[in-house]
């Protein structure tokens, strides 16, 4: 649709996982529209943002879990992001601790015990602590990062890359007495400049990163 096509305007490359895509922007359109008290006829509301202003508002100053359980409710395909290993469910958010993130430090929203919000785990995260040797890689998955193969989503490999990468990041807040928004930012700066010869991140298709 036209309207799809004019989001992707300028962007270059081939667009993944795109049906996976078009989901979540429509999962997103029903609950502005149908999942809170305002009604889309409000075309100006709609518009400038006051819908989400609305929905932020009623969380703010409020512990961040309240916000996140809300969120993970009412959209469940755009922010479901947990895995089951050994019948534990690992609950990575990775999208949806971004966005609370962003919320503060970009939007000046400000919540309760942020320092629970967890590392934002994806694909450069396991890659600098993989280059730093903060934690072993197991052969098999070394030789499918310098391979350049697709790590299946939800595989054992991907699981323990991403839990590996929670785990490291916790100790090192604890030695470094930084947040995980601090820590995060910290390791993206330092994924850019990782050498030639480090390992490449691990390629997932998936629409959780």
């Amino acid at each position: 649709p036209a309207a799809y096509a004019s989001i992707m305007e300028g962007s270059r490359g081939e667009l993944q996982l795109p049906i996976e895509r078009i989901r979540i922007i429509k999962e997103i359109g029903k609950f502005l529209t149908h999942a809170l008290s305002r009604k889309y006829s409000d075309i100006a509301l709609f518009r400038h943002g006051g819908i989400m202003r609305e929905i932020i508002g009623r969380f703010e100053n409020k512990d961040v879990n309240l916000l996140a359980d809300f969120l993970a409710r009412q959209l469940p395909y755009t922010f479901g992001d947990v895995s089951v290993k050994h019948c534990v469910k690992l609950q990575f958010y990775k999208k949806l601790r971004l966005l609370i993130a962003d919320l503060y430090a970009l939007g000046g929203v400000k919540f309760k015990n942020l320092e629970r919000l967890l590392i934002y785990a994806d694909y450069k995260i396991p890659q600098v602590f993989a280059a730093y040797k903060v934690f072993d890689l197991t052969e098999e998955i070394s030789r499918a990062l310098k391979n350049r193969k697709l790590i299946p989503h939800n595989s054992d490999a991907e699981i323990a890359l991403r839990a590996a990468s929670v785990v490291a990041a916790s100790e090192l807040k604890k030695i470094a007495k930084l947040s995980y928004l601090d820590i995060d930012f910290r390791l993206w700066l330092l994924s850019r400049k990782l050498p030639k010869t480090a390992l490449p991140y691990h390629r997932t298709a998936s629409r959780f990163y």
